[in-house]
């Protein structure tokens, strides 16, 4: 075999192995991503509310848009409302930040007073973890809706996530009570270690059979007799309102 050959099988070689490595990454992340449930608990704890009063559904997450395009995040996130940040690392720590307000493309600071970061110090504990709320500190500029970047919080700014179609995680104090840089991780900044999913964030709306499952009067328990005519009568009800 000649000496052309042989490089050119070590560097086929090289380039395999540093493909297998992205992809032994790119697994071990996939496996610590946080449940449904997982996330809703901690926006629960964040906001103060029950899990039951709250419901979550995925906008756009970098699994499937990747890193690399702002303009994806703002086709599925401009003016859907509230959202919720979640940035996921391999190591097993969360960041991220909520906003009251919808995402837009106007190139414009807005101010959110219920705006704020949180960081999660291992969510792949077995151990139940209490997220770390980050206040605003008044300052104003809690978000920048920038058609270039992806979702953006503080002035300074305390987060970035995508700029200019490219991975561009940063956080510098600004606006944030975040008590230096919010990311503490020190795993290498780039996709085979972190993953953003953006998620709105809604009102749950108790459907009728949960409303059977609660009763209106305190300490009141339901038969199932009771709860079988209530059902028939409201199915009742709704097809006399479609003749």
């Amino acid at each position: 075999m000649r000496l052309r050959d042989l490089e050119s099988v070590g560097s086929l070689q090289n380039r395999c192995q540093l493909q297998a490595g992205r992809e032994v990454a790119v697994l071990h992340l996939r496996r610590l991503n946080m449940n449904q449930a997982d996330k809703l608990a901690t926006l629960a704890t964040l906001l103060e509310q029950s899990t039951q009063s709250l419901k979550l559904a995925t906008l756009f997450n970098t699994r499937n848009s990747g890193w690399s395009n702002s303009a994806a995040f703002h086709a599925a996130c401009d003016d859907k409302g509230p959202t919720l940040v979640l940035i996921q690392c391999s190591d097993g720590t969360g960041y991220g930040g909520y906003t009251s307000l919808s995402w837009r493309s106007t190139n414009h600071y807005q101010i959110d007073a219920k705006a704020f970061l949180f960081r999660i110090h291992n969510f792949a504990s077995t151990v139940k973890q209490t997220p770390e709320k980050l206040a605003r500190t008044g300052a104003g500029n809690d978000i920048y809706t920038h058609g270039s970047h992806g979702p953006t919080f503080g002035g300074g700014h305390d987060l970035t996530t995508i700029h200019s179609n490219k991975l561009a995680l940063g956080c510098n104090q600004s606006s944030f009570n975040t008590s230096g840089p919010l990311i503490t991780s020190t795993v290498p900044k780039d996709a085979n270690n972190y993953e953003m999913e953006v998620l709105s964030v809604g009102t749950a709306t108790a459907t009728f059979a949960e409303e059977l499952e609660a009763p209106w009067l305190t300490g009141c328990a339901w038969s199932s007799e009771v709860k079988l005519y209530g059902a028939v009568h409201y199915a009742f009800q709704l097809s006399k309102l479609a003749k």
